[in-house]
């Protein structure tokens, strides 16, 4: 099991505030904003009085730039650099950004989907639209057959843009036929279900380089779908688990463990057991997951947004 996950919890691939931006002084316990310039010609003196750190070092940028990032923030601005996808997803009305329950997941994915934005990817996404968006249900979460529609897919669209050569498959328990996106199939079908699982792969006709489960979050429909499709990857393919954090409780299932808890356990242990699947799809998971990621979600929703979206490299 390769190593390194956990140790990029919450990374951020966002930029601090460049070196020749004002930055924050302390003195006399007050914080001023000065320029660089004079900061440079008092900071000698300033050091000298005060016994603060020196502001070449890396620490005391580190911690000035904090500060007035903070302090920025509290007054809603931001001085920190969007990315791309960022931008796109909350251009498009994704919860991946900075938008609804502000996730930040874009942080997480520009660090791994840069190097495949240009090539002729094969990409799904499972779970196109939560219902609370456009009411079309009470409960985000459901499983069976629905009669609800849709009439967007903010995530599609955004991957649509940033992947520019990709085909792109969405598949969802609701009726999206009124959306149309260029590049892009949508399948209707419950994830729960192995029978529409099957389905889906014969649509796709292809092994799929990227998936994204942003589904109903229920423990067994996220272990049903990893076991099911996790063997149709290409090797070195993501597979993407969101909001490990979060499950409705009208769909969790007695006996059946978090699905976050499974994934701690295959990323620091390297064991993965799940009732939901047979014992050949966890010895799957087991010999070909090469690399297991686990990263934080930057909502202020929950108490626990810790480990909240997964990420397997294929081997």
């Amino acid at each position: 099991m390769g190593e390194g996950g956990r140790q990029a919890n919450g990374a951020s691939v966002t930029e601090d505030l460049p070196l020749d931006s004002p930055v924050l002084v302390m003195r006399n316990q007050k914080i001023e904003c000065e320029s660089t310039e004079l900061l440079g010609r008092k900071k000698d003196a300033m050091c000298a009085t005060s016994g603060l750190i020196p502001l070449g070092s890396f620490n005391a940028r580190w911690i000035f730039r904090k500060l007035i990032s903070e302090r920025l923030e509290r007054r809603g601005y931001s001085i920190r650099k969007v990315s791309e996808l960022t931008r796109l997803a909350d251009q498009f009305g994704s919860d991946k950004g900075t938008r609804l329950s502000a996730h930040m997941y874009t942080r997480v994915y520009e660090k791994f989907f840069a190097a495949f934005r240009h090539q002729a990817i094969c990409l799904l996404e499972i779970g196109l639209l939560r219902s609370d968006i456009d009411a079309r249900r009470v409960v985000c979460a459901t499983e069976g057959e629905s009669n609800a529609s849709a009439s967007s897919a903010p995530s599609l669209e955004m991957w649509s843009v940033y992947f520019s050569n990709a085909k792109l498959f969405g598949f969802d328990i609701d009726d999206f036929s009124r959306v149309s996106i260029d590049r892009c199939t949508i399948i209707r079908g419950d994830m729960s279900s192995r029978s529409d699982l099957a389905n889906l792969v014969r649509v796709i006709g292809r092994p799929i380089d990227i998936l994204i489960d942003d589904a109903s979050h229920a423990s067994a429909h996220q272990q049903i779908a990893l076991g099911a499709l996790f063997p149709h990857m290409r090797r070195g393919g993501l597979y993407v688990i969101e909001d490990l954090h979060w499950q409705h409780d009208s769909l969790e299932k007695e006996g059946v463990p978090k699905t976050r808890d499974l994934l701690r356990h295959l990323q620091t242990q390297g064991t993965f057991a799940s009732p939901c699947l047979t014992s050949e799809e966890q010895n799957y998971i087991r010999q070909h997951t090469g690399q297991v990621w686990l990263f934080d979600s930057l909502t202020h929703e929950v108490d626990d947004n810790s480990d909240a979206i997964a990420l397997l490299v294929k081997k």
